[in-house]
């Protein structure tokens, strides 16, 4: 197993003037990765995405608990260069009702 944690630091420039900047962290997410154990330069592993309300300003993130599905692929060889990817989709749940803040979000 494989994990991943991200807790972004932002800033945000105002949206009107007058407005002040928003400055923070913005919501976190956790990937768990299921990979073989070995691999011949080619390595990849599945898994689920936890996204979880860590904002510290409302402009930087909605206060929802969220998930869904992540795939990662890394290639390395001879050469000094690593390629790598990570997809996944997150969709939210929990947290206030509202239907204008819910999370679908493809990374």
């Amino acid at each position: 197993m494989i994990t991943r944690t991200k807790l972004p630091a932002e800033a945000l420039p105002p949206k009107k003037r007058g407005d002040h900047w928003a400055f923070g962290l913005s919501n976190g997410y956790t990937t768990f990765f299921l990979s073989p154990e070995h691999g011949e330069g080619f390595y990849w592993g599945v898994g689920p995405v936890l996204y979880y309300p860590s904002a510290t300003n409302s402009a930087l993130g909605v206060n929802k608990w969220g998930s869904g599905p992540s795939a990662a692929f890394v290639k390395k060889d001879e050469s000094p260069w690593v390629f790598g990817a990570v997809a996944n989709n997150i969709w939210s749940f929990g947290g206030p009702l509202h239907g204008t803040d819910r999370t679908n979000q493809l990374l």
